[in-house]
C-alpha cells in the first residue's frame, strides 16, 4: 500500500487512523447488506434456481453497494455526525431494497423512485408500507445495517472515498459490457440504483400533444363470421361480472392447451367456464383496473403506452357513447356496483357519463365479513350482488349491471378466519376465496332461475399472472392472459380458442341480443362468432414498460414503450401462450406498425383544446364510516400539457348536528409531491383552497386527491361548491407559470 504521511492527511481533513481490513468489512456489510438480502429473498420467494442472468445482478448489486459505501467513506471526516448520519442513511438504503422487493414481487418490475410520493397516501400506507410481506427480515436486516454503520463510522477510523467508488464505477462499465439474457426477468439482472439513471434518460413514449391528437381506429367492425350461440332463446338481461385480476392461467380447463401451469387454481370458477362458452386466448389489454373497464365497457382499447388512462382523461367531459348507454337506449335498466370507493379514479362520474342510471360503490354496504382501506371482502360484495340482481330481476323492464370485484387487489382483503389449502396472505388465498365467493353467486342465481333468461359475462379487469424470474416479454404475454365465460340461455358449450380482447365485449352483448344495428359505427368482433381469418390485437403493460402486437399471421411483436427494442416470435393456432421460443429481432417495418398502433390509442376522443376542466366532485357527498381513509375524489393518471397553468379550486362545507373530519389533500406529478395538506373541518366550518401548478413541459402521472382520515358526529355531509381542475395551455410566447397556492383558509 502506498505510504502517506500523517500531515498529509491531516491536510485532507483526516487525523484519523487508516481503517483496517476489519472496519471496511463492517462498512462494506452495512451498504451490502440489504441489497443482497432483497435479492436471496426475491430468489428464495419465487423457487428460482439461480442462472448466469443471477450472476449479473449479484455483481450489479456489488457495483451499487461498493458505490454507496463510497458515500459512507466520505462521512469518516465528520467525526462528530458520521456514525448517525451513516446510520440514517443506511436506514433509506434498506427500505427503499425493501420497497423494491414489494413492487418486483407484486408486479414483476423495479420500483420506480418516483413512487416515493406515494407514502403522502393514506390508502398506500396502510396497504404497504404498514404491511410488509416480511416484517421481521425488513426491521432486522435494517436494524442491523444500521448498526453496522455506526460501528464502522463510529471507530474514528478514515476510510478512502474513490477505491470503493471506483471500484464500483468499474464493475458498473463491465456490466455494461455483458450482454442481458432474454430468458430472465430484468429485476434479476440489475441493480435499483442504475435501473432508476437509465429510466431517467430514456425518452419519453408518450410523445407530444400532437402526436395524441392523430388518431386511427386500431380495431374495425367485423360481425361476418357465423354464429356458435342459437337465435332463441334471446336472453332478456345481461350481468357483466367483472374479477380483479383473474388470469386464464387460473383456470385449468383454459390453461391447459397453452401447456401452462400456475400455482393458483379456481376450481368453482373453472367448473361454470365448462358449463358454457369459455375462451382460451383473451387479451387483458392493460395492466391497470380502471385502463381494463374501459376497455370492456366503451369497447375501445386504453392507452397502451404509459400515459392518462382515458376513463380519467374523459371523467367530466359529458356523455360518452359506451356498452351502458347503448343498454340503456334499448330499454334495459343500467346499474352498476363495485366494491371499492367510487371517487377513486373518478369512477363516480365516468360510470354515470358511461350509461348507468345507478353508480354504488364501497358506502353502499352496510356489513361486510370483512372490509380493508379497498371496500368490502369479495363474499360480501357477491352475496350483496345476488341481493341486488334478484331485485332487479323483480322489475317489469329488463336490466343490465355490472359488478366490479376488489378483495384479490394487493392487499388481499379475505377474513382471517378463512382456511383453505393456500398459505394464509397469500396470492392464492385471496383467489381461493374469490373462487368460493363466484361459485356460490353462481348456484344462487341459477337456483332462482335467473340464468334461464340472462346472459352472464364473467372477465377480468386484469390479469395477475406471472411465470416468477421469467423474462419480461414472457411476462408481458402472460399479463396479458385474460378470461371471458359466457353463460348463455340457449346453454351452449363450448372452449374457444380464436382471440378475442376486453374492447370485444360491447359488439358482441349487442349482436348477441340483435341489437349491433344500433351501433353500427361501433368496432371489434362478436365473441359469439367463428371466424376464418385472424387480425391484429394488441395490448401493454404500464408496470413492464412494454407493449405487443399479435398479427394476422400469429407473428407476436413485443416492444419495450421507447421502441429501442423489438422482438418477434411466431405463435401457433390457439396456443398464443404457450412458452415462448426464440425471439428475432424485428423488421423495421414491424416496429413501425406496433409503434404506429400504440402511439394511435393514446389519442383522445375530442381534439386537444386550449382549456381543459375537469370536475372532481359536485354535489352532497355523505361521511361514512368504514375502515381505514374514505376517498372523497381521487382524481388520477392526468396529463398536464407542456406549458399549462393548472389552477386547483376547492370549496367544501361540512354539513350535520355536530362534529368534526380530518381531511388530507395532496397534488403529486409523478408521483411527487407539489402540495400538501391537512387539517380539520368542524361542522358549519367552509374549507376554501386554490393554488396553481405550472409546467414548461409536459407533465404525466398527475394525481389530485381528498381524502377523510378520521371523523366524529353522526349525519355529516359534505357539500362541494367547488372542486375543480382548470387546465389552460398557455401561448408559447407566455412566461412560464410557477406554481403558488394562492388561498388557503377555513372560515364559517
Amino acid at each position: 500500500m502506498m505510504h502517506l504521511d500523517r500531515a498529509r492527511f491531516e491536510d485532507w481533513g483526516f487525523t484519523d487512523p487508516p481503517a483496517s481490513a476489519r472496519d471496511w468489512t463492517v462498512l462494506l456489510g452495512s451498504a451490502a447488506l440489504a441489497p443482497f438480502v432483497v435479492r436471496a429473498a426475491l430468489l428464495v420467494d419465487a423457487a428460482i434456481v439461480p442462472a448466469g442472468a443471477d450472476l449479473r445482478g449479484v455483481l450489479a448489486d456489488a457495483a451499487a453497494s461498493l458505490i454507496f459505501a463510497g458515500a459512507l467513506a466520505a462521512l469518516s471526516r465528520w467525526s462528530g455526525f458520521a456514525r448517525w448520519v451513516g446510520a440514517l442513511l443506511t436506514v433509506v438504503w434498506s427500505l427503499v431494497h425493501f420497497a423494491n422487493y414489494e413492487h418486483i414481487r407484486e408486479l414483476g418490475s423495479v420500483v420506480d423512485f418516483t413512487y416515493a410520493g406515494y407514502v403522502l397516501d393514506e390508502a398506500f400506507l396502510r396497504g404497504s408500507v404498514l404491511a410488509p410481506t416480511h416484517p421481521v427480515l425488513l426491521v432486522t436486516t435494517t436494524a442491523v445495517a444500521a448498526l453496522l454503520a455506526a460501528v464502522a463510522l463510529g471507530a474514528h477510523r478514515r476510510y478512502p472515498v474513490w477505491p470503493p467508488t471506483l471500484a464500483g464505477i468499474a464493475l458498473l462499465v463491465l456490466l455494461a459490457l455483458l450482454p442481458k439474457s432474454a430468458a430472465a426477468a430484468t429485476w434479476r439482472q440489475v441493480d435499483l440504483v442504475s435501473e432508476q439513471i437509465r429510466r431517467f434518460s430514456r425518452p419519453s413514449a408518450s410523445g407530444g400533444a400532437g402526436e395524441r391528437a392523430a388518431t386511427a381506429q386500431l380495431a374495425t367492425r367485423d360481425l361476418s363470421g357465423s354464429m356458435i350461440i342459437a337465435a332463441e332463446p334471446r336472453a332478456r338481461n345481461v350481468l357483466l361480472v367483472i374479477l380483479e385480476g383473474v388470469s386464464g392461467a387460473y383456470l385449468p380447463s383454459l390453461r391447459e392447451p397453452h401447456g401452462f401451469s400456475s400455482p393458483i387454481t379456481m376450481p368453482r370458477l373453472d367448473r361454470i367456464a365448462r358449463r358454457g362458452l369459455s375462451y382460451s386466448n383473451f387479451i387483458a389489454t392493460q395492466r391497470q383496473t380502471n385502463r381494463g373497464e374501459y376497455a370492456i365497457l366503451c369497447g375501445e382499447y386504453p392507452k397502451l403506452l404509459s400515459a392518462e388512462a382515458k376513463m380519467t382523461e374523459r371523467a367530466g367531459t359529458g356523455p360518452i357513447d359506451c356498452l351502458p348507454t347503448a343498454m340503456r337506449e334499448a330499454g334495459f335498466s343500467t346499474t352498476y356496483l363495485q366494491a371499492a370507493p367510487l371517487p377513486f379514479m373518478m369512477k363516480d362520474q365516468f360510470m354515470v357519463q358511461a350509461g348507468f342510471d345507478r353508480v354504488l360503490g364501497d358506502d353502499w354496504f352496510t356489513t361486510a365479513h370483512n372490509r380493508n382501506h379497498w371496500g368490502v371482502d369479495d363474499r360480501t360484495f357477491l352475496e350483496s350482488g345476488a341481493d341486488l340482481v334478484l331485485e332487479l330481476d323483480r322489475a317489469p323492464e329488463p336490466w343490465f349491471l355490472t359488478l366490479l370485484t376488489v378483495g384479490t387487489h394487493h392487499r388481499y382483503n379475505v377474513p382471517p378466519d378463512f382456511e383453505c389449502d393456500a398459505e394464509p396472505g397469500s396470492a392464492a388465498w385471496a383467489f381461493s376465496y374469490l373462487d368460493l365467493a363466484v361459485g356460490e353467486f353462481v348456484a344462487r342465481l341459477d337456483q332462482a332461475g335467473v340464468l334461464d333468461d340472462t346472459l352472464v359475462l364473467i372477465t377480468s379487469d386484469e390479469s395477475q399472472a406471472s411465470e416468477e424470474g421469467a423474462s419480461d416479454a414472457r411476462n408481458l404475454l402472460t399479463h396479458g392472459w385474460g378470461f371471458l365465460i359466457a353463460l348463455l340461455p340457449s346453454a351452449e358449450s363450448e372452449l374457444v380458442d380464436q382471440v378475442f380482447a376486453q374492447p370485444d365485449i360491447p359488439i358482441s352483448v349487442l349482436d348477441s341480443l340483435g341489437l349491433d344495428s344500433r351501433r353500427p359505427n361501433w368496432t371489434g368482433r362478436s365473441v359469439f362468432r367463428r371466424y376464418d381469418k385472424g387480425r391484429d390485437v394488441y395490448w401493454g403493460n404500464t408496470y413492464l414498460g412494454m407493449v405487443a402486437g399479435l398479427s394476422p399471421e400469429l407473428d407476436l411483436t413485443i416492444c419495450t414503450e421507447d421502441f429501442a427494442d423489438c422482438r418477434v416470435a411466431q405463435t401457433e393456432p390457439g396456443e398464443l401462450l404457450r412458452p415462448l421460443g426464440p425471439l428475432r429481432p424485428a423488421t423495421t417495418e414491424e416496429t413501425a406498425r406496433l409503434e404506429r398502433a400504440a402511439r394511435n390509442s393514446l389519442a383522445m376522443h375530442a381534439e386537444e383544446t386550449e382549456h381543459r376542466r375537469v370536475t372532481l366532485i359536485s354535489g352532497n357527498h355523505s361521511v361514512i364510516r368504514t375502515s381505514g381513509q374514505q376517498y372523497v375524489f381521487g382524481g388520477q393518471f392526468l396529463t398536464l400539457p407542456a406549458g399549462s397553468d393548472t389552477v386547483v379550486e376547492l370549496v367544501v362545507t361540512l354539513k350535520g348536528r355536530s362534529g368534526w373530519v380530518d381531511f388530507a389533500h395532496n397534488f403529486l406529478v409523478g408521483l411527487r409531491p407539489r402540495h400538501v395538506w391537512s387539517d380539520r373541518l368542524e361542522v358549519g366550518e367552509t374549507l376554501e383552497l386554490r393554488y396553481t401548478v405550472g409546467t414548461g413541459s409536459i407533465l404525466e402521472m398527475v394525481e389530485c386527491r381528498l381524502w377523510i382520515t378520521d371523523f366524529e358526529g353522526e349525519d355529516l355531509t359534505l357539500e362541494f361548491q367547488k372542486a375543480t381542475l382548470d387546465i389552460t395551455t398557455l401561448p408559447a410566447s407566455s412566461p412560464p407559470v410557477e406554481s403558488t397556492v394562492d388561498t388557503f383558509e377555513i372560515s364559517r
